[in-house]
């Protein structure tokens, strides 16, 4: 019977030393996983704090976006307004090179006819205007000055004038 009692201690021994080697191992299977847990915890809260900073970097983007497409389409609008004044402007210049360049063939004939001077006037106002600019060149003080040129112009100016009044 003493052989099996050996037997039984060496078996129990050797459980134990086996459960304790398994209980070891155990534990450090438990503490490898509470390290991952806490690497996974930091990475969660790295990962959040990554995530919380893109949210606020596109909302400051989309604001940015914003903001700039309002400027565009303002300084857009700007650019399609002086376009269109500066057509506007070309017109009016290129009507008044068109009376210049009648004004200079009459000059160059020698025959002086007023209702050239005053061709698309259709107002008292662009009337007067007109008659002020013709003045201002023609005055016999100006080096184009022509007393003859004047009075055709004051002739024609008070006709129309009479025709508006």
């Amino acid at each position: 019977m003493q052989d099996i009692d050996i037997t039984d201690e060496e078996q129990l021994a050797e459980m134990k030393k086996w459960f304790f080697k398994e209980n070891v191992r155990i534990e450090q299977i438990k503490s490898l996983m509470e390290e991952e847990r806490q690497l996974l915890e930091e990475e969660k809260k790295s990962f959040l704090i990554k995530k919380e900073n893109q949210f606020n970097r596109n909302n400051l983007l989309k604001k940015q976006l914003e903001r700039e497409k309002k400027l565009f389409d303002k300084k857009w609008k700007i650019l399609e307004r002086e376009l269109r004044r500066l057509a506007e402007e070309k017109k009016r210049l290129e009507r008044e090179k068109q009376m210049y360049q009648e004004v200079k063939k009459v000059q160059a004939v020698g025959t002086v006819n007023g209702e050239v001077f005053f061709n698309g006037v259709n107002s008292e106002k662009s009337l007067k205007k007109r008659y002020k600019d013709l003045l201002k060149i023609y005055h016999p003080d100006n080096a184009n000055g022509d007393t003859q040129t004047i009075q055709a112009i004051t002739r024609e100016y008070n006709r129309l004038k009479n025709l508006f009044s």
